[in-house]
């Protein structure tokens, strides 16, 4: 593969061309278990132009693809949930992930973060706060010590029961750090776990019960929703 990647400043806006002969690069693979194969669906044989553009307002975007631009451009065709059929997919891309939404807690929860934290755990938490708001769960499983996680938890659902294990009756919104495979039982139907630190436990997320998974690269969020058929996305996020 030929890439060539350039900056420019113009009207205080930046932008980047990425030329490149991609092969066989799918928009989203789609995985149906019940029809026993997988779809692969908006590859590309031919050279492709892509140009992305942003200004001062999309400062978190322009920081996390500077963070790792390889892994921004081998997802840039599978962001805003282009390529996503189902409408239960399409509006929790639209309306949880890709929110934009300046929430007034934002400010607050972030002057409360170590300076240490870097663009893309605040992006994490922020995810958080808003599966939180979407979901409101009734009872919620932090790791032990995930202060941080917790605050943002509580801020999207302020009547969660925050616990470090999952109870007997289950839990609406399970967060971890590593695989668990008792807590990956313990989620309630219309529940959501979500798995930091996915990189290295890509395959262990895949095989989830839950029916529609998004892998977000750095964080994995699977939803346990009986009604729909079993889906996989993978997302730039």
């Amino acid at each position: 593969m030929v890439c060539l990647v350039w900056f420019r400043q113009r009207d205080e806006k930046m932008s980047m061309i990425c030329l490149g002969d991609f092969r066989e690069m799918p928009n989203f693979v789609e995985t149906n278990p019940q029809a026993g194969k997988t779809d692969v669906r908006g590859s590309v044989l031919r050279r492709r132009q892509f140009r992305v553009g942003w200004g001062g307002a999309k400062t978190e975007c322009k920081m996390n693809m500077l963070d790792n631009p390889l892994v921004w451009l081998m997802r840039i065709r599978h962001r805003c949930g282009y390529g996503v059929h189902s409408p239960f997919a399409f509006r929790f891309l639209t309306d949880v992930v890709y929110e934009r939404t300046p929430y007034y807690a934002y400010s607050t929860l972030d002057e409360a973060l170590p300076l240490a934290h870097s663009m893309r755990r605040r992006k994490g938490l922020h995810l958080i706060f808003r599966v939180a708001n979407w979901l409101q769960p009734a009872v919620a499983v932090l790791p032990q010590g995930a202060c941080h996680t917790r605050r943002y938890l509580q801020a999207g659902c302020r009547h969660a029961l925050v616990m470090a294990h999952a109870p007997a009756c289950g839990a609406d919104l399970i967060v971890l750090r590593e695989p668990d495979e008792r807590a990956a039982q313990m989620v309630r139907a219309g529940g959501v776990l979500i798995l930091d630190n996915l990189q290295q436990h890509r395959e262990w997320f895949r095989r989830l019960p839950a029916t529609v998974t998004f892998d977000l690269y750095d964080l994995g969020v699977a939803i346990y929703e009986e009604r729909l058929t079993k889906q996989h996305y993978i997302i730039n996020f």
